[in-house]
């Protein structure tokens, strides 16, 4: 009886030391936080650790208080914006190169549509001249609307679900997506997104992370992946329609990714 017991204590101690994050929690706390600061309409957040989806929250501006949106708002299609750029990167043929220029003059483009184009920094001048590698660090939607054309990308809508999976392709480097020399392009743009780009607010010495930050219409977003021990996490988040402070997926999502990674350092 005496060893019985022994083994149970020893097996709680265990499992104590190895307790597992609450993911769900960490990235609803996060997010509720973030929500309630920018006075967003909604936010949703997934987290993969490895190929497994370990927190799905969505939630939503409602009777005064922020509450469980439609689990269905996961798999739905819609315009992700400039976060697709990874993803029109890997169809591009010939091959994009990091050197390629294009010119974004100052920020205003009339498309092949006739829809007018803005980049974000369009009220103070634009970026003028600037490679393919930076279109995607500063993210220029003009930048990705001119590649697009130059290469005759057609636009595309995604789910939430299928951008975190197509970002956690990258991470793992999956060359069944493009060949080895475009993905290690598309790894070393998305470290600098982060490094020098509008990723910055993620940035941390201690800590490699790489990833996109986006804008379409009324929504900021995020999409990033790091090693943490012995697993890779990937992480997107949206929130939609931000009134309080100036609309920034680095800043805003970033600091909603801050949080979650934070929550991770328990593990």
């Amino acid at each position: 009886m005496k060893l019985f017991n022994f083994i149970i204590l020893l097996f709680l101690l265990f499992s104590s030391c190895h307790h597992q994050p609450d993911y769900p929690s960490i990235s609803q706390t996060s997010l509720s936080k973030e929500l309630i600061e920018t006075k967003a309409d909604s936010g949703l957040v997934i987290l993969l650790k490895d190929n497994e989806v370990v927190a799905q929250i969505n939630l939503i501006w409602e009777g005064g208080v922020y509450k469980e949106g439609n689990a269905q708002t996961f798999q739905i299609k819609r315009d992700m914006g400039t976060l697709l750029s990874p993803i029109y990167w890997m169809e591009a043929l010939p091959p994009i190169s990091l050197q390629d220029t294009v010119d974004v003059g100052n920020g205003i483009y009339i498309n092949k549509e006739g829809k007018e184009i803005r980049d974000h920094n369009a009220d103070r001048g634009g970026y003028g001249v600037i490679t393919a590698e930076q279109v995607i660090a500063f993210d220029s939607k003009v930048g990705i609307t001119k590649l697009m054309e130059r290469y005759g990308i057609q636009p595309a809508r995604y789910s939430p679900l299928e951008v975190v999976e197509y970002y956690n392709r990258i991470a793992m480097g999956d060359t069944t997506l493009c060949p080895g020399g475009v993905m290690r392009d598309i790894q070393s743009v998305l470290s600098k997104v982060i490094a020098e780009g509008t990723g910055r607010n993620l940035y941390r010495e201690d800590l490699p992370i790489a990833g996109k930050t986006g804008y379409s219409e009324k929504n900021v977003s995020a999409c990033v992946y790091l090693s943490h021990g012995n697993s890779i996490y990937t992480c997107l988040v949206i929130i939609s329609n931000p009134k309080g402070g100036y609309p920034s997926g680095g800043t805003m999502c970033g600091d909603v990714i801050k949080g979650i990674i934070n929550g991770l350092s328990v593990e």
